[in-house]
Order: structure tokens, then sequence, then C-alpha cells
């Protein structure tokens, strides 16, 4: 297979032809480089583009007319999020000051549009740029390493069903602004306008045909895998070499479900992890140099907390030299990454026992977070504690039930199942919603009604942790698929539990009705258990609520439901895991009434 590259194209890049410029006056010069300045950190606004758009029509000089042309095709490109960029109008504002700064700066660049996915299909070119014109460079180094990230990306069939319709989007813009091009020619536009509007024609043309010359699907995982193996033989313990290994065994699992390939990938990336730390000597090429290193060093933790005390994952940005020799919890964060995917391949197979032992390696490597977990009272809500409870209560299955697993019997659809509850068990919503997404977009066949219901079970779980779309929304239409499946009663405490937290009296009321519906429907289960429980809790919300409001009378109609549900799930053994957390709610509900309730 031919590897990507410029000169595989047979083409080359166009560039914007430099014409003589009459200067600015300086108050247009002002305003050009603030628009500029605004449109690289992404505070442009509307105002400014129509500004930018009218001085075009008071400037007399026609060559001063290039300049803000340019700068609203940059500002398209940008603030409206089309896929097409000019890499010349993209160029640092300030230049470079030595070799070292060049190279890390069209690195950055690269890395930019990779980790936003601004440009996933410009990024793969601009690394080739930086591994072509700085070899033997740490910023080469890394960029073969995200060459071979961006290519696994391409294999996934979700993301070739989408790249399939921006080509499409690409090619209808080429053939508009061709047909501007034939119209400025028509009406004898002038010359500084008309070179900048070719630039643009000739850029696109190149545009599509690096969507033409990318590999994506399973070609794509073969260069990949190609790539690897030059990369390997060419410093087998140098840095990211191990990553690539990671991401190449990931991307068998993610985007074909295959055990065979994804254990095989994975079991070598552990070994490189495992043995590399002898073999640092080797990397002394690639040292970063000192006028840049300050701006491209990592996250010095890997963890951090935001403005709410949430505990997050740091995460490199762009320009940033995230490594095993610039930054401390690199190799503890792969290595996890290793070990969390290679139990769930046990599991999978159904070796229980080798999977926990791959599970039980995350405590190891993290020892100090689990310990701030155990101290704090949490270490029953890490990763670890999950997929131990899974396996120990449940095994088969990760978060479906065994009834809902048993459901998936085809081998991909049941790895697909596995995957995306693995990543949702791990607090990684978005990757378990993309794969939950797949199954129902029919990408490996039309699922069973029982298959189908969890689908929608799992994707309204992720939607909770995600603010682009309403997971109520998502739901409802979708309701009548789930009723009769094993997944229903899961489904309606779920809605239930979100429409609770709207925190209006409408919402809390039809909260209750979906929780007296478990109860009613599923009794002498958790699940029963559950919805009394969070009954418990709505009934005493209201109540409160009814306080603030002076109505007495609803003020002991909702305490008295509370405390009627205390009472019963007192006398159930089914939930006796609750019986001390009803019992304190008994005692303060009794408090705040005065006794005053009816015993039933």
């Amino acid at each position: 297979m031919q590897e990507i590259s410029a000169e595989s194209l047979g083409i080359e890049k166009p560039e914007v032809s430099e014409n003589k410029r009459v200067p600015l006056p300086d108050d247009a010069n002002k305003f050009r480089r603030e628009f500029s300045l605004k449109i690289r950190r992404g505070t442009a606004i509307r105002k400014d583009y129509d500004k930018c758009k009218n001085g075009l029509e008071r400037l007399e000089l026609s060559e001063h007319k290039q300049p803000f042309y340019l700068l609203l095709a940059l500002y398209h490109r940008i603030i409206d999020r089309e896929p097409v960029k000019s890499l010349e109008i993209l160029a640092p504002l300030v230049v470079p000051n030595d070799v070292a700064e060049k190279w890390v700066t069209e690195q950055r660049e690269a890395q930019r549009k990779h980790l936003t996915e601004e440009s996933l299909l410009e990024a793969i070119w601009m690394y080739l740029d930086v591994i072509k014109n700085y070899p033997n460079t740490l910023s080469a180094e890394a960029s073969e390493c995200y060459v071979i990230k961006i290519l696994t990306l391409f294999s996934n069939p979700a993301f070739v069903k989408e790249a399939s319709k921006r080509y499409g989007i690409i090619l209808d813009e080429l053939e508009d602004a061709k047909a501007h091009l034939r119209q400025a020619k028509r009406t004898a536009m002038a010359q500084p306008f008309l070179v900048g509007l070719e630039a643009y024609v000739e850029r696109l043309k190149f545009v599509v045909k690096m969507w033409e010359s990318t590999p994506f699907g399973r070609k794509a995982l073969q260069q990949a895998e190609e790539r690897a193996e030059k990369f390997l033989e060419k410093n087998k313990y140098g840095l990211y070499r191990g990553e690539v290994l990671l991401d190449i065994g990931t991307s068998h699992l993610v985007s074909f479900f295959d055990i065979e390939n994804g254990e095989k990938w994975l079991n070598r990336a552990a070994e490189w992890f495992d043995n590399v730390q002898q073999f640092d000597k080797d990397l002394k090429d690639f040292e970063l140099p000192e006028s840049v290193r300050k701006i491209s060093q990592p996250p010095k933790e890997e963890r951090y907390k935001d403005r709410w005390t949430n505990t997050k994952l740091s995460q490199p940005k762009p320009g940033q030299f995230f490594n095993r020799r610039s930054c401390s919890w690199y190799w503890n964060s792969k290595r996890k990454d290793v070990t969390i995917l290679q139990g769930l391949v046990a599991f999978a197979k159904e070796d229980y026992e080798t999977a926990e032992k791959h599970w039980n390696l995350l405590a190891e490597l993290d020892k100090e977070f689990y310990a701030q977990q155990k101290a704090s009272g949490w270490e029953n809500a890490t990763t670890l504690a999950r997929l131990t409870w899974n396996l120990r209560n449940q095994k088969g299955s990760l978060y479906a039930t065994p009834e809902e697993m048993a459901s998936f019997k085809a081998p991909k659809r049941r790895m697909a199942i596995l995957l995306a509850d693995l990543y949702y068990e791990s607090e990684q919503h978005q990757k378990a919603l993309l794969i939950y997404q797949r199954l129902e977009n029919r990408e490996l066949g039309t699922l069973s009604k029982n298959e189908l219901a969890y689908v929608i079970r799992g994707t309204f779980a992720c939607l909770c942790w995600n603010t682009t779309i309403d997971e109520i929304t998502y739901l409802l239409p979708r309701a009548k698929l789930i009723v009769g499946t094993p997944s229903e009663a899961f489904a309606i405490i779920g809605f239930a539990g979100r429409i609770a937290q709207r925190g209006t009296l409408e919402a809390n009321m039809l909260s209750i009705h979906n929780f007296e519906i478990c109860l009613n429907r599923f009794p002498h289960t958790h699940i029963a258990n559950d919805a009394r429980f969070s009954l418990i809790e709505r009934y005493i919300t209201l109540a409160n609520s009814a306080v603030l409001e002076n109505q007495s009378e609803m003020v002991q109609l909702f305490y008295q439901k509370a405390y009627d549900h205390c009472i019963e799930g007192l006398s159930s053994q089914e939930a006796s895991s609750y019986h001390k957390s009803l019992e304190k709610i008994k005692k303060h509900i009794e408090i705040v009434t005065k006794s005053k309730l009816r015993q039933k």
C-alpha cells in the first residue's frame, strides 16, 4: 500500500501569490491586525466581520483589498467552523526566532487542529510536513505518533460515514468557489482580489485531492500498522512507540470489535511499557530545546480540581509534548489504558480471573488516587470498584444486567456492548455513547427488540452526562420500544430520576408517578427498593417546599407519604440494605412533625 504523502499525490501545495501592495492607512492596518488577532483567539464576532466587509467597499485602492478578503475567508474557516482553511493565512503572526521554534510552532498548529478535531484531515498532512521538514527532532517523533493516531480514527466506520458527508460539502464548496471565480473574471474584478479567490479555489482543489488520497476504514488501519512497524524498527523503545501500539490495539477493538487482533497489539503495548524504563538512554537525541521548553511542558499533575471541586483528568494542550520523559504521569496513564482494555478482552473471553488480575493493577498504578478516595469514603465510586463489583456479582456483563446481556448472542454485538459498558463504567461517557449510537444506527445489523431496548437505555444513560443533547427528548419517542423488555424498569427509574432534577413541582410529581410505577410493577426487586428510596426523597423535597409556602396541610400530606414508605421499606427483607438509612429518615420525619403521623 502506498503511504500518504504529498509526493504520492503528484501535486504541490498551492501558494498564495505575493502581489505588490500599497501600504495600508494606519487605521486600516491597525484594524486588520486586531481582527486577525481576534480570529486566532476565537473571539471575533459578526460585528467585526461586518466591519471588515464594509471596509472592502470603502477602500479605493484595490491593492488594499486582498488582506481584508483573506481575513474574511479566515473568519469563515474558523468562526463558522467550516472544514477548509488556508494554511497560508494561518501562518503565525510572529515569525519564529530559530529552527527549534519553527518546528514546535508548526507541530503545535497541527496538534491544535487534531486535538480539537477542527480538521483531522488537514492535521495529518501538516504532521507529514513536520516529519519531512524537521527529521530527527522531537516534533517529528511526536508527529509520527499523531499521524498513526489519526489513521486509527479514520478506520472507525462511524468516522468514515461522517467523512463522506464532509467530503460532499467540500465538493459543493469547490463548485461554488469556481462559480464565483468565473463571475469575478467576467466582471473584471480587481487583480489582487481575483488572485486571492484563485488561490482559494486552488486550495479547495488540493483539499479535495487530500480527501481522495487519504485512506479510510480498514485501509487506514492497515497503513497505521505499517507505519507503526517502521516507527518501531527505527528505535523500538523510543518515545511514543508504546502509545502507538496501544492506539492500534484500541482501534481493532473500537472500530471493528476484533478481539483477536486487539489482544495481540495490546499485549505488545503492555510488554513495551513494562520494559521501556530501562531504555531511557536511547532518548538522548530528542531533547526539547531550552527556547521552547517552558511553553511545551504538559500539565504537572494527572488530575486537578475544577471550580466546583470536582476531580478532572488533565488534558495536554496543543504544543505540549506529552511523553514519558517530559511528563511524570505519562507512563502510568498509558499503562492504565492498556491494562483496562486487557481486562476487558479477558472478560469477553470469560476468563474472569485474568480480567480481575488486570483490573486490580489499576490500584497499583494509581496508589495515591485510590488512597485519597478511600480516605474520603469514595472508594466505591471508582472505576476499579465498579468493575470489581461486576466481576463478583454479575459475571458476563458490566453495566448491563445478566438478563439484558443474554440478548446479545452475536459475537461482535456482544463485544460492542461490553466495550461501551466498560467506557461507561470508567466514566468515559462520550466514547460509550458513540458505540451505542453505532449499534442503534444498525452498523452491526438490525437489533432484536431486547437488544435495541438496552442500547436505548445505554444511550440515555450517557446523554445524562452530555450537555449538547437532551436525554429526555431522546428517550420519550423511543419509550414504547422498551416496554416489555428487561431494560424497561431501568429506563423508567432512570427517566424518573432525571425528571426529578428539573426541580419544578410538575417535574417532581411526574417523577413520583414513574417511581410508583416501578414500585408496583416490579415488586420484590432492587429496582423497587431504589424506587421507594427515591420516592421518600421526592416527598421530603415537596414537604420542604410546602413549608416555605406556609401550606401546612400539604406539609403534613407529603411527610405522611414519606413516612409510610419508610415503614414499608423497614418491613421488607428485600430492602435490608436500606434499613439503616430508612431508620434515620424515619426518626428525622418524626422529629420534624413532632410524631403527629399515623402509623399504618
